[in-house]
């Protein structure tokens, strides 16, 4: 594979990737991708692209780009892997002449100039540059051996501007044509069509100075690669900026400008506003019954998502309260995303008790009730001489047979007050 930058040292590590890729060594770190040299089980050797994947905003990019490597088909891609925990890329040495030789010679067939084109308005479709991927020339015919992943596709001027080189090494190379039988009758057509150049030009003049003006479509709302191609489409220009709105979700279109329905020259630009609000820790939901749960999750921005019903026994968890949620407590995420969460059918068992909790902490208490089968739904204060924070006293008693799903109630030592022994004086 070419082009690759970052290079770190052939150090070998004893770590493997997915149970199955076993790490040779680290070739370079790009943003959260980190591509290393990989022995493959059946012992020939691969690299792999592995996606650090920390916010929903990292998922939404690797999935846009799982959709581009399907729509280009590369010749190096063998195998891409998307599940929770492992989000990868595995490629394979592809075997030609590297692109920057071929550019570099003095004459070029006109089939590698075409097809070399034709790659790069592909790769351009989807957002990419022709330096955004490694190229060989396989004869004539240009092939993918690597394909870099962007968080956000790239706008037209930035992929005009990256591709001005390789394109105009195309250009001002000599290029080697196989002369047909008869070429020299190819004037003929030339001289007709001459007359009506100069009429052609003139028109083409007209367009440029008084380009055609046309409606800016709306919108707001969409994915942003779906936007921009409808906007390029139309024959604007499309430049993207990062905002955020907790009603819609992350990578869509939350504003742009010119508005839509606005008339504007084609060519013009229009400026659209992605969606990319800062991560959030979700809360913990775990114990609550399911409207305790979304007034937490109101409080973070958030929302419930989809509820599955699952049997209480095995976690001791009353029916009606949470058994586990995805994403984890503690974990980040965007505000407005969704909590899905297991609610507990109940407790097959008919009673239970609770051992002695005098002098455990509230949230000791809390799990031996849980492990129990009950839930800790009242906590009194009550001035002691014993550590603050301690249980004093619990109901129900400690080995009383009571129903599973019952509450408990605590009564917590706090510090006694005392007044000073006399007043203070006057400061």
């Amino acid at each position: 594979m070419t082009g690759q930058a970052d290079e770190v040292g052939a150090t070998t590590r004893m770590t493997t990737i997915d149970g199955k890729y076993g790490v040779l060594r680290e070739l370079s770190r790009h943003g959260n991708v980190t591509l290393s040299e990989v022995r493959a089980a059946e012992g020939v050797t691969r690299q792999v692209a592995w996606f650090e994947i920390a916010t929903p905003a990292d998922r939404q990019a690797f999935h846009a780009y799982r959709s581009v490597l399907r729509a280009l088909n590369p010749a190096g891609l063998t195998d891409i892997v998307a599940r929770p925990g492992a989000y990868y890329a595995v490629w394979q040495t592809v075997n030609g002449t590297p692109l920057e030789g071929v550019l570099a010679q003095p004459k070029k067939r006109q089939e590698t100039v075409d097809n070399i084109r034709t790659l790069a308005a592909r790769l351009a479709e989807h957002g990419y540059a022709l330096s955004d991927a490694d190229i060989v020339m396989e004869g004539d015919g240009p092939r993918i051996a690597y394909l870099r992943a962007l968080q956000l596709p790239r706008t037209p001027e930035d992929i005009t501007s990256r591709n001005a080189s390789v394109l105009s090494a195309l250009k001002n190379g000599k290029v080697r044509r196989k002369r047909q039988p008869g070429a020299w009758l190819a004037f003929i057509p030339g001289l007709l069509f001459l007359g009506g150049a100069g009429y052609l030009g003139a028109q083409a003049t007209q367009i440029y100075l008084n380009p055609p003006v046309r409606e800016v479509a709306g919108v707001g709302g969409q994915e942003a690669r779906d936007a921009a191609r409808k906007l390029t489409e139309a024959g604007f220009r499309v430049a993207y900026t990062e905002g955020q709105a907790g009603n819609q979700g992350v990578g869509t279109i939350i504003r742009q400008d010119p508005a839509g329905g606005t008339n504007l020259p084609i060519g013009r630009l229009v400026t659209l506003t992605v969606n990319n609000p800062p991560s959030i820790e979700v809360p913990k939901l775990e114990e609550q019954n399911l409207e305790q749960a979304k007034n937490t999750l109101k409080d973070r921005s958030m929302v419930l998502g989809k509820v599955l019903k699952v049997d209480g026994t095995l976690t001791n968890t009353p029916e009606g309260r949470i058994v586990s949620q995805l994403p984890e407590a503690g974990s980040p995420a965007q505000r407005g995303q969704p909590i899905q969460v297991m609610v507990s059918t109940g407790i097959s068992g008919k009673v239970t008790f609770l051992p002695n909790l005098t002098g455990l902490t509230v949230e000791q208490a809390r799990e031996y009730a849980r492990a129990a089968g009950l839930v800790v739904t009242r906590v009194s204060e009550q001035p002691s001489d014993k550590p603050p924070g301690s249980v004093l006293e619990q109901t129900p008693a400690q080995f009383v047979q009571v129903d599973v799903g019952s509450p408990v109630t605590l009564s917590v030592a706090v510090a006694r007050y005392s007044a000073p022994s006399r007043a203070a004086g006057s400061l």
